[in-house]
């Protein structure tokens, strides 16, 4: 066979292949959950301001590519503005992507969503999904309507991950602007940017000319049996001279948890030292993370500082976690304990490593 025959045979199973795999029935079938996401808003000048003007559907049409490598079904869950997710809405998501995994014909789940409440839809996820099978979550940053609109590509890097078979055992994956990261680790870091998410320690891959590369080996993974979760969990961020005010005000208001961001190591305010006692004296377990972007909390630094060690006193520390993700692991805890040290057991295993 001549060189250019090879090259005409070469080019010809290329786009053959994936033709004959949808009639022989053999590609991958993977669900596309859609819980909402700016792609499917346009910007009126009437009403100036953001409508709703393109579904799912839209979406898929518009990246014909991806029937070529995947049989997708669609599964709408909502279709909201992610600031309007909650976590009850996560749980619900999270068993519902259970189940249909539980599919023998499934290889996966897609999961549109929101950038602005992703991270914690992430690692709700991860933290509750029990499936060897990947789990991809990926958005958009720009409106359907705008002119460098990165909803279609993101769809498509996140169907190439859902049925690459490495992504398989890694837990959930988030996958934006050719970027793989850790749904455990992934922290949105810009509000307008296309690569608005970061993992403080790096992506675990990359989508780079339709090809998945993995960086990063497998690691364990731990999952957390509950049917439900704690609602009133609070988030207070420690800033310079603030007094104990809304830490007091959530212990009153009948708080199931508080999460606090301190300073650096996890140091807080004099006033907001005090205003623990009360916490402790009314059970109300109280976890400590940074407010800094990355690293971990030292309870020994805070005890040096604070002139007594809160650790002793039932006070929880969260690692690495940022108080969105202390949160919802706090919330997910509180309902099979409240004792300091079993949640703190359960901190110590499910912060990221």
């Amino acid at each position: 066979m001549g060189k250019l025959s090879r090259y005409m045979f070469a080019i010809w199973i290329a786009i053959c292949i994936p033709v004959l795999q949808v009639y022989a029935g053999t590609q991958k079938k993977i669900k596309l959950i859609s819980a909402g996401s700016i792609a499917f808003q346009r910007y009126s000048y009437a009403k100036k301001g953001k409508v709703l003007a393109y579904g799912v559907q839209d979406l898929v049409r518009s990246v014909p590519e991806i029937k070529e490598i995947a049989d997708i079904e669609i599964e709408e869950f909502s279709n909201i503005d992610a600031s309007l997710m909650t976590p009850v809405m996560m749980f619900n998501l999270a068993m519902e992507a259970w189940k249909i995994l539980k599919d023998p014909e499934i290889s996966g789940v897609i999961i549109l969503h929101g950038s602005e409440t992703l991270e914690e839809t992430a690692f709700m996820l991860d933290l509750l999904i029990d499936s060897e099978k990947p789990v991809v979550i990926t958005g958009a940053q720009r409106m359907g309507s705008d002119p460098s609109a990165d909803a279609a590509a993101n769809l498509l890097d996140a169907a190439r991950v859902a049925i690459d078979a490495e992504s398989w055992g890694r837990g959930v994956l988030v996958v934006f602007n050719g970027t793989i990261l850790s749904g455990r680790e992934a922290t949105k870091v810009s509000a307008s940017d296309i690569d608005a998410f970061k993992s403080p320690y790096g992506p675990v891959g990359k989508v780079q000319s339709g090809k998945v590369l993995y960086l990063r080996p497998k690691g364990k993974r731990f999952v957390i049996e509950t049917n439900d979760i704690a609602k009133k969990v609070y988030l207070i961020k420690m800033a310079a001279g603030m007094d104990g005010l809304f830490l007091r005000v959530a212990i009153e208001g009948g708080a199931d948890g508080v999460v606090i961001e301190g300073f650096g190591a996890g140091t807080l305010t004099e006033d907001n030292l005090r205003a623990l006692d009360s916490a402790i004296e009314k059970k109300v377990p109280v976890v400590i993370v940074s407010r800094c972007a990355s690293g971990f909390v030292d309870p020994e630094q805070v005890a040096l500082f604070a002139g007594k060690d809160l650790a002793e006193k039932g006070i929880i520390f969260g690692g690495d976690l940022t108080g969105p993700k202390a949160r919802i692991l706090l919330m997910l805890v509180l309902n099979r304990t409240r004792s300091p040290k079993e949640i703190q057991d359960y901190f110590n295993r499910f912060y990221t490593r």
